[in-house]
């Protein structure tokens, strides 16, 4: 268990300083965690970056989706911040979910 902690540790302290490594460099903060399922709980903050994971959250859809649908024009492109880092602005992430035709679903 100890051994798993300080791997948490590690890990959080490699993330804030990528983090911090982007807000210094092109003025975006680094990204949090309290954004929901389907757009819930995101806060319109366009200096922000995402993460595929947290981007994955906030829209609902899977990763194959995400590239398929960027394949096609049809969501946002990342930013490439590294060889294998990409992250989306937050700006662009909600005004595709603004975009979005919602359908309401009844069920009965």
């Amino acid at each position: 268990m100890k051994a798993n902690k300080k791997s948490n540790a590690k890990h959080q302290a490699k993330r804030l300083n990528l983090s911090d490594s982007v807000e210094i460099i092109s003025g975006w903060s680094p990204i949090s965690q309290s954004a929901g399922p389907a757009g819930q709980g995101v806060q319109k903050n366009n200096n922000r970056v995402l993460r595929r994971s947290e981007v994955e959250r906030i829209t609902g859809l899977s990763r194959s989706t995400i590239y398929a649908w960027m394949q096609r024009g049809e969501f946002p492109q990342p930013l490439k911040l590294g060889t294998r880092l990409v992250a989306w602005r937050e700006a662009d992430v909600v005004a595709w979910l603004d975009s979005r035709d919602v359908r309401s679903c009844s069920h009965g």
